[in-house]
């Protein structure tokens, strides 16, 4: 296994193909662990914790920091309180998730090509 360090640019772009499952499994939301792996993979670097302002696979986004124990940037009490953040951003969400709200509230679709769809739901 690798650390983050030692993923370079390149296989975390590769790795976004993957994200192309999310189409298929049509999760409630899409949560990336690792905002640094999710600026460089997506190449979004402005990206911050929190819902972003795009949609992969149709599905809404919420980032958050990796939770290992090799980044101590947070400590369990925030983390604690990023998680219940999400959790009380998706039972919003959940009440209003049509494609028109989502078009009202800025939200844009992000296209992933789908190669390949290991898992199922």
């Amino acid at each position: 296994m690798s650390s983050a360090d030692e993923i370079t640019n390149a296989e975390l772009r590769a790795g976004v193909a993957r994200l192309g499952l999310v189409q298929r499994c049509k999760p409630a939301w899409v949560v990336p662990l690792g905002v640094t792996a999710y600026r460089q993979a997506l190449r979004r670097p402005g990206a911050r914790i929190g819902r972003q302002s795009e949609d992969i696979g149709g599905r809404p986004v919420w980032l958050l920091p990796n939770p290992s124990g090799r980044v101590a940037a947070y400590s369990t009490a925030d983390l604690v309180e990023l998680y219940a953040q999400l959790r009380r951003g998706s039972d919003c969400a959940s009440e209003n998730n049509s494609s028109t709200a989502r078009r009202q509230a800025g939200v844009r679709r992000l296209t992933i090509p789908a190669p390949l769809r290991p898992f199922s739901r």
